[in-house]
């Protein structure tokens, strides 16, 4: 029996067949993703974050980081025209207090001194929080810088978190050894960092970066070769400097 071609079955055929594939490739993405970042967190600590208690100084002011059994905190102590702050994030929930009393602050002063606590906290503590639920991660292939072979993941947030970051990890060591992101508040922009001064203490790692500008419309994918060529401007360095595990 002669079969009957019908060009519109073969077209929707073919629909499927290119719908699974892209499907599948997205899936082995994901995956490679997350065993990437896991072999990331492993190299900078791994489990030794869930249970550990830090102090450090960063810019002249104590910070201290805690978790235990899912509970976390970050606090900063600081002195301000002679009077002592004392900021502490404790699962999520902000408070103030200067000179030993509890101050009543606005809601915008609340999101504002929990980002700046949040975000020094999170730096010194990289890659550890990335494996928090609100996290995406993408796998964007390798690439060489200064003669290594990285492998290049992407991090967004979902909700309402605008900032996307780019980690080149070694693919040998599992340590990141740059990154880059770029942010929308006040106005944008693009930052790369590379990490010097690395030193394991009871088991975590802590880095410090020099930080760099770049245009707000470079693609991250450009930024490695523009470091190599000494073509980003250095902004500043980021050292995390007299670090104390609390709990010896």
């Amino acid at each position: 029996m002669k079969m009957i071609k019908n060009p519109v079955y073969t077209f929707l055929i073919l629909i499927l067949i290119n719908v699974y594939t892209a499907k599948s490739q997205e899936k082995s993405s994901q995956q490679d993703a997350e065993a990437i970042l896991q072999k990331a967190i492993r190299a900078h600590g791994g489990t030794r974050y869930n249970a550990a208690a830090y102090q450090f100084v960063f810019r002249g002011d104590t910070y201290t980081f805690k978790s235990k059994e899912g509970s976390y905190l970050y606090a900063v102590k600081k002195q301000e025209k002679g009077k002592e702050i004392y900021d502490v994030i404790e699962n999520g929930v902000f408070k103030r207090t200067i000179n030993n009393e509890e101050k009543a602050l606005s809601k915008g002063a609340v999101t504002r001194h929990y980002e700046a606590l949040n975000s020094v906290v999170y730096f010194a503590t990289l890659p550890h929080k990335l494996n928090d639920a609100s996290v995406n991660k993408t796998y964007k292939g390798s690439t060489t810088i200064k003669g290594k072979t990285y492998d290049a993941l992407e991090i967004s947030f979902s909700g309402d978190h605008g900032d996307i970051f780019h980690f080149w990890i070694d693919q040998k060591t599992g340590i990141i050894d740059y990154f880059a992101y770029k942010f929308t508040a006040g106005g944008g922009g693009t930052r790369f960092r590379s990490a010097y001064n690395p030193r394991t203490i009871d088991g975590i790692r802590f880095q410090d970066y020099i930080n760099y500008k770049a245009a707000s419309k470079v693609a991250f994918s450009e930024l490695p070769a523009l470091y190599e060529a000494g073509k980003l401007k250095k902004l500043s360095n980021i050292d995390t400097e007299q670090i104390v595990n609390l709990d010896k």
